[in-house]
């Protein structure tokens, strides 16, 4: 996820406004991560208290409150630098929430970012794109109508089996 994501700090005893389910806010007073569930702010922990979360839904929580990128360089040099790592001919772009599958063969590599970005465009609004935790792949994060949702770009000459000649 990009490095200049945060999570709101705020008095939650302040608030003049309706928080939405899924909300995640810090709050200033106790410097706890908190999240509105079912009408009130509950405290995000991992040791069973509270309402607990995995970080991929805690991921999704923040995301939701990001615009959507208008800058897209920094992703297209992301998607750049991941064909200039690996020099694959083939790249698949997996969406396993959404059940969503794209196969790129790269014939002119200099279109491929935004022959990926296209395609992102077409699942919804695109909120981060940037390299995966190893750094062998490229993690996306797109807003669909269902919400937030977690896609992969990643090298696949190995994904793929010829038969025959």
């Amino acid at each position: 996820m990009s490095d200049k994501m945060s999570i709101k700090k705020m008095d939650l005893s302040q608030i003049k406004y309706d928080p939405i389910d899924g909300e995640v806010a810090i709050d200033a007073i106790t410097e706890k991560v908190m999240i509105y569930h079912e009408g009130k702010w509950v405290p995000v922990t991992s040791d069973g208290a509270g309402l607990s979360l995995g970080l991929y839904d805690l991921n999704k929580q923040i995301i939701a409150q990001l615009p959507e990128l208008a800058d897209l360089n920094k992703a297209i040099q992301t998607i750049d630098a991941l064909h200039e790592m690996y020099r694959n001919k083939y790249y698949m772009l997996y969406g396993k929430e959404i059940s969503y599958f794209t196969l790129f063969k790269l014939i002119e590599p200099q279109y491929f970012a935004q022959e990926v970005l296209g395609c992102l465009r077409n699942v919804g609004k695109i909120k981060a794109i940037d390299p995966d935790e190893p750094g062998t792949a490229v993690e996306i994060w797109v807003e669909t109508d269902d919400g937030p949702t977690c896609l992969y770009l990643f090298p696949y000459d190995n994904g793929l089996v010829q038969v025959g000649e």
